[in-house]
């Protein structure tokens, strides 16, 4: 059976990219000694495809966006809005514009739910009122999409987290296999939990429930580990436990074949996600990246 690692692409978010460009992506790459063919950026409705794209088609990069139905200052757009086609010219001129990108596209539409933290989430009674109207309006952007023949150059990724604490469970949110290009992930160890968690226990219950749903590949859309060598906000040090240890787990996997693409969380938050949150981790993804990318 082939690894985790070697059954891969990687990709990362490197802030502040896209925004003013995609200079700290292009840094990471120089960091991990190695080309990371994804990009993932964040962006909202009141922006239309960043100016980075230019760059990323230059050098040759994917592009993957998580699409939060929002605008500049938090302002949601609800989705009855949407369904009601007052966002159509918006979403048709982003689609095309991502259609125009010489590379795949994969646009990680409202993402985690599931977890209740987001005005898209059906809990929060804002910009979505139903888990019945996110599944409505995944399908309206799905078929716009497929009025405009960009599939499967251009995707939709549904995309969980690894909590249902929104109280709705994930599979509620889900459209039908027929309206989802990719199923997305993102798997943190840390936020917060008083344990530590392996990769492994991670992903496993929640792959599981994916392979209920549909046979499409399923993605790491963010992925991070917090640095036990040092007091950080949720958690103390805890000088038990290795992030470089657990990337390389992580690494060694064989056991989640439909998992194709995996984007590293390059930033702090709570926690501090970053590879070269300590010189072992580092050490451990540049050797990983290495023979994943020989040159």
């Amino acid at each position: 059976m082939t690894t985790f690692l070697e059954n891969n692409q990687f990709g990362v978010y490197a802030p502040p990219a896209p925004f003013p460009n995609a200079d700290a992506h292009y840094d990471f790459e120089r960091l991990v000694g190695r080309k990371i063919p994804l990009m993932s950026w964040f962006s909202n409705w009141s922006l239309g495809m960043p100016k980075a794209a230019e760059q990323a088609a230059a050098s040759g990069h994917q592009l993957m966006i998580c699409w939060l139905p929002q605008l500049n200052g938090g302002a949601p757009v609800k989705f009855q809005d949407i369904l009601d086609g007052w966002w159509d010219d918006y979403i048709t001129d982003f689609f095309t514009a991502a259609g125009r990108h010489p590379k795949n596209v994969t646009i990680r539409f409202g993402h985690e739910p599931n977890l209740g933290l987001y005005p898209w989430s059906a809990n929060h009674q804002t910009a979505c009122l139903s888990a019945e109207q996110y599944r409505a309006t995944w399908v309206y952007l799905w078929r716009l999409l497929d009025r405009l023949d960009l599939h499967p150059k251009v995707q939709l990724m549904w995309c969980m987290a690894t909590s249902d604490k929104g109280g709705i469970p994930m599979e509620a949110y889900w459209p039908g296999w027929q309206y989802v290009g990719k199923m997305g992930i993102d798997i943190y160890n840390g936020h917060g939990a008083k344990r530590w968690w392996e990769a492994r226990q991670l992903i496993k219950p929640w792959y599981d429930r994916f392979l209920n749903l549909g046979s499409q590949p399923i993605w790491i859309a963010e992925l991070g580990c917090r640095e036990p060598s040092i007091d950080e906000v949720s958690q103390p040090a805890d000088p038990t436990q290795s992030k470089g240890d657990w990337m390389s787990n992580l690494f060694a996997l064989e056991e989640f074949p439909r998992i194709t693409h995996t984007a590293f969380f390059q930033a702090v938050r709570a926690n501090d996600w970053r590879v070269d949150s300590s010189p072992a981790a580092l050490r451990v993804v540049r050797e990983g990246l290495a023979r994943r990318y020989p040159r």
